[in-house]
């Protein structure tokens, strides 16, 4: 089964497709933490350890963060934030399930 996470420092959403890709979950996930470490470990351990519980997953793929700006509203420190914490879930879903994250492209 694939874990798909799409990462926003707001906001995360993210699914679960089983092998035959029949969508088995959708979520939304509004994140309402002051720092970026604690919407992190809330993630970590209010939705990656229920899915990990939930399902065998075999398979997390996560989008890729901007890395080229986009028509005046994205500024340097936006990308760097968000490339940060695209960083941290990464890190929280290799930790919750031991494999390595494919990024895939936006």
């Amino acid at each position: 089964m694939i874990l798909g996470i799409d990462v926003s420092t707001s906001k995360i959403g993210y699914c679960v497709v089983d092998d035959q890709q029949k969508l088995l979950e959708v979520h939304f996930k509004k994140l309402k933490e002051d720092t970026l470490e604690d919407k992190a470990w809330m993630f970590y351990c209010n939705e990656l350890k229920t899915m990990q519980r939930k399902y065998n997953i075999t398979e997390v793929r996560i989008e890729e963060p901007f890395t080229m700006f986009s028509g005046g509203k994205t500024t340097a420190g936006t990308m760097a934030k968000l490339q940060r914490f695209n960083g941290m879930i990464s890190l929280m879903a290799y930790h919750c399930f031991h494999m390595v994250p494919i990024l895939v492209p936006s």
